[in-house]
């Protein structure tokens, strides 16, 4: 694969404008601000990627070989030779997407969701490569809390984990009327809500996704021509129409979207950005983060103002109940739920609109998660805000629940003197990846 090919770009990616826009909305890695990594491109230089977790590990979720809390970025080892370029975080699980399209997984595995043949609901206390997706060459990843997703380079999606509701997508397994159970000990296992192994969900047909996102219950596809499609859950209106039974367990379209360019999945709503960089967003609303409504839950696809005439939306992120977004100037947007500090503005108030994050650097990648939220600075330091009991702020201190918030965003020291470039939120733990360039040894 070229490197071209691997920054998704395709052609003429050196096109005027073109690749600074596209290192900002870029799918796969987090491209610096100021063209850092296509200077290094430039320079014949290679990098190497170092990826720290922080937070609660109490399933092994943190990658670090046991599960216990961790309160400053720690290293994980297992993956420092593996050029990992992304990394996802759910619930208590977490993913790591590398160069070369290999998936690792790791975490609470209940029901053998990690994707792994050999574990059936054990907890994995550090990263293991997904052998069923080896040669698939994956773009993308995503995880929510009982499931996992996979977009490969030909579009294809892979899903696995729990089938509860559909939301994996494969209908004809869920016709099944018998249930099969194996015990094994204590363990009980049943086969009928759980795929242990990836597999591809074959009612896209010809459709070539380009992101999937994993809600708690259900599942998002953006296609390649800007198309979403939803199936799993539907209370709150979290597939972004009205159906005649609560689960959908094949992929339908939204047909109220179209040119989408981004996509995420929260608790039970989701987020869309289109190419002109307005910002839809549908499904729960109990706490205010549709962002355009006081309605309990919306059943169709609604636009989000309150940016300014001139701006538009370029990246945006779901937590439980809380949504952060981010405009092309790098302005940072939040609201929703903000009981634990995680909206950034210095209190603890719900929003039901948008209000700017008052911060002076340009962001360039945000990321939320249960109650705490990170974005990444165009100089690639983290700055993380909200709830910290677990460690999940990187603060450094095992403190009380209420004394753990931080309201606004706070940097962490830890990466002061690297480069962070890419950064994902779980339920009560963090992972971030930094990037160094090493030029090669001259023959």
């Amino acid at each position: 694969m070229s490197f071209r090919q691997f920054l998704g770009l395709g052609k003429n990616i050196f096109r005027s404008g073109e690749f600074k826009k596209k290192a900002i909305l870029g799918a796969g890695v987090c491209l610096t601000a100021g063209g850092f990594i296509y200077q290094s491109i430039l320079a014949n230089e290679y990098p190497e990627t170092i990826v720290y977790s922080w937070g609660y590990g109490g399933f092994g979720q943190l990658g670090l070989q046991n599960e216990n809390n961790y309160y400053t970025p720690t290293e994980i080892e297992v993956l420092t030779d593996k050029k990992i370029k992304k990394v996802e975080a759910g619930k208590s699980i977490s993913m790591a997407l590398t160069h070369n399209g290999e998936v690792y997984s790791w975490g609470k595995n209940k029901g053998g969701i990690l994707g792994h043949e050999d574990r059936l609901s054990f907890n994995m206390t550090q990263p293991e490569r997904i052998e069923k997706l080896l040669g698939k060459k994956i773009k993308q990843i995503s995880c929510g809390q009982f499931h996992m997703a996979a977009v490969t380079e030909d579009g294809e999606v892979y899903t696995w984990g729990n089938k509860e509701f559909g939301k994996l997508g494969h209908e004809e397994e869920l016709k099944q009327e018998q249930k099969i159970k194996i015990k094994r000990g204590n363990l009980s296992h049943d086969y009928l809500q759980d795929s242990m192994l990836p597999q591809k969900i074959e009612s896209l047909g010809n459709i070539k996704a380009k992101q999937v996102a994993c809600g708690i219950q259900f599942t998002v596809v953006l296609s390649e021509d800007g198309k979403v499609y939803t199936f799993g859950y539907n209370q709150y209106g979290s597939l972004g129409y009205v159906s005649d039974q609560n689960s959908v367990t094949t992929p339908q379209l939204i047909k109220d979207l179209n040119d989408i360019v981004k996509i995420s999945a929260g608790y039970s709503f989701c987020a869309a950005i289109t190419k002109q960089g307005k910002l839809y967003t549908w499904g729960n609303n109990r706490n205010g983060q549709l962002g355009n409504s006081q309605s309990l839950y919306q059943t169709k696809p609604s636009i989000v103002t309150g940016f300014g005439s001139q701006n538009s939306i370029v990246d945006v992120s779901c937590g439980d109940n809380f949504i952060a977004a981010l405009t092309q100037q790098g302005q940072l947007y939040t609201w929703g739920f903000g009981g634990d500090g995680q909206l950034g503005h210095g209190n603890k108030s719900d929003l039901y609109a948008p209000r700017h994050v008052e911060f002076k650097q340009k962001i360039i990648k945000i990321a939320c998660g249960g109650s705490h939220a990170a974005f990444i600075t165009e100089d690639n330091q983290l700055y993380q805000f909200g709830r910290g009991s677990e460690g999940q702020l990187g603060i450094g201190q095992n403190v009380a629940s209420e004394a753990s918030i931080r309201s606004t965003p706070n940097l962490v020291q830890y990466f002061k003197g690297k480069q962070v470039v890419d950064v994902t939120c779980g339920g009560e733990h963090t992972i971030a990846i930094t990037q160094e360039f090493q030029k090669p040894n001259k023959k």
